[in-house]
């Protein structure tokens, strides 16, 4: 059986974190919906977070044209996007 690959789309931090308002708007914890994508090149792996989007099921990417080195490092970035959605950009 073949699987059906959604449409990937680059966003911004703070498109990703809205589109975490609008899971936890619609009663789901945000937390709960995002993954981290994993990709590898010449100079080792980069996790990227990944959030499907609640309208049209594409999946939205952010983390910068390299990613991050370490997972710990992609969800502060998540943590981060949550904010900026919140409370606009930090100083």
């Amino acid at each position: 059986m073949e699987e059906k690959v959604q449409n990937r789309r680059w966003v911004s931090e703070l498109a990703f974190g809205q589109e975490m308002e609008v899971w936890n708007y619609k009663g789901i914890y945000p937390l709960e919906v995002i993954s981290l994508i994993v990709l590898e090149d010449n100079e080792g792996f980069f996790y990227y977070p990944l959030i499907k989007s609640y309208t049209d099921s594409d999946e939205l990417i952010s983390g910068g044209k390299r990613g991050f080195r370490s997972r710990s490092a992609a969800l502060g970035y998540v943590g981060k996007c949550w904010d900026i959605a919140l409370n606009g950009d930090p100083p």
